[in-house]
């Protein structure tokens, strides 16, 4: 699910409107934005299960990400719609992105975690999507740290 949100935020139509620090990654846009779609992408891959991060959070990322994108065809344009993952692990930017926000390198790496982070374990949970490894160019170089 981590490596999921940070495929999003590293995607060149969502480079500008998204946040990674150490331990979370944030994208916020407008429901006209060409990241919208990327998100919505993201919503469909997202398993449905309840998120657990012991004192921070108990949620369905998916459901979540569903909430906020639904709401575009009844909103104005600029409306922000929003998608976001906190993590127990810190999440290392290690290429920062131009001040232009383009393309740095198209690479992700990530060590699993297991599934530590989530309320039961399953095989769709830990499944690596393949649009994610095919679809962005980063804008930054990331690596999660376990």
């Amino acid at each position: 699910m981590r490596k999921l949100h940070i495929g999003v935020a590293a995607h060149t139509a969502c480079a500008n409107e998204s946040t990674v620090d150490k331990y979370e990654v944030d994208v916020s846009s407008e429901c006209t934005s060409l990241c919208t779609p990327v998100m919505q992408n993201l919503e469909e891959a997202l398993p449905n299960c309840n998120y657990f991060l012991k004192d921070y959070e108990n949620s369905n990322k998916k459901w979540e990400a569903y909430s906020s994108l639904a709401q575009c065809d009844q909103r104005n344009a600029s409306d922000p719609v929003s998608v976001g993952f906190h993590s127990n692990s810190t999440i290392t930017i290690l290429t920062p992105s131009s001040a232009s926000g383009s393309a740095v390198k198209d690479e992700i790496s990530a060590t699993s975690n297991s599934g530590s982070d989530f309320v039961g374990s399953s095989t769709a949970m830990r499944t690596q999507l393949s649009w994610i490894d095919g679809a962005f160019i980063a804008t930054v170089g990331i690596m999660v740290q376990l």
